[in-house]
């Protein structure tokens, strides 16, 4: 397969999980548009994931791209993975799930009518348990097309969603991954959040394409841990990107905008940040807020910090 014959990069990110990665394989495997490759950012593994991988290309599918690191975490795994990419559309898979046989052919005939002078971050369906069942909620309409925000809050969508992305919309954010490096876990919201900021829309469709798989005795699986101590960094960024982001929204959604707010002084607490490191953002009546509720979250923060 050339690389002008790729329409999608496939990137998972994986990390000593040498044990679930047959499960995107086989479903690679199963799609019905076979025009993508796959690449693999091993973040450092200490288990036999090479070797697996490597039991992987011999059956020659479709192109494997094998990329080893020293360990970085998801986050900045996913940056790589995009720089390495041949595709037009980008997908990004877990390293434990699985994808439904139609979902590249279904999800590439809908992003290429997507209009070109409009910004668009990509084309997102449903997810679904191994039950079958849809994790969370569908889409009140679809094609619905609108913001992260609006899809969220304004339509109430609950529940992980799926899809393919847009590379060239990454390549547009001006986002410095430096102030990444070393951090821990970052949740992807601290970028996906910057896309509404910039005016790019998503189409939403009610189609399933992924199986949620959840291993509910795996303690690697950030699923089980998301909220733990160890995560704190992240975590106090991803608030701190909504309040920055959304708070020409606040009037519209006092009640969303709050418990995000919090959530950020509480996590920064957690993160053992001074009220002088929370105070290091944008916008004068934020800082003040901060200062007035800073005492009382740290009073209860224990009470109301989860891990």
């Amino acid at each position: 397969m050339t690389s002008d014959s790729i329409h999608i990069s496939v990137i998972t990110p994986t990390y000593n999980r040498s044990h679930t990665l047959h499960r995107v394989f086989n479903s690679l495997k199963q799609q019905t548009l076979q025009n993508f490759e796959w690449i693999i950012i091993d973040d450092g593994s200490t288990d036999n994931t090479k070797v697996v991988v490597d039991e992987f290309t011999k059956e020659e599918k479709f192109p494997i791209v094998y990329y080893q690191q020293k360990n970085k975490h998801k986050f900045l795994s996913i940056f790589k993975g995009i720089d390495l990419a041949k595709g037009k559309y980008i997908a990004f898979v877990d390293s434990d799930d699985k994808i439904l046989p139609n979902a590249f052919d279904t999800f590439y005939r809908e992003i290429i009518k997507l209009p070109e002078n409009n910004k668009y971050y990509g084309v997102i369906g449903l997810c679904t348990y191994e039950d079958g069942n849809i994790a969370g909620d569908k889409f009140p309409i679809s094609p619905l097309d609108t913001s992260i925000f609006d899809m969220r809050y304004k339509y109430k969508v609950k529940g992980d969603k799926w899809g393919l992305s847009i590379k060239k919309a990454y390549q547009e954010i001006n986002f410095d991954i430096s102030a990444y490096e070393n951090k821990g876990f970052i949740p992807e919201t601290v970028l996906l959040y910057l896309f509404d900021k910039e005016g790019y829309k998503t189409r939403y469709i009610n189609v399933a394409s992924l199986i949620y798989v959840s291993d509910a005795e795996d303690n690697k699986s950030l699923a089980n841990n998301f909220y733990s101590s160890k995560n704190s960094f992240g975590l106090c960024e991803n608030y701190k990107t909504f309040i920055t982001c959304y708070r020409n929204r606040f009037l519209n959604y006092p009640l969303v905008y709050f418990k995000n707010f919090i959530a950020y002084i509480l996590f920064g607490i957690k993160n053992h940040r001074s009220l002088n490191d929370l105070l290091k953002i944008d916008g004068i009546l934020i800082k003040i807020f901060i200062i007035f509720f800073y005492p009382l979250v740290y009073l209860f923060k224990d009470k109301t910090i989860r891990g």
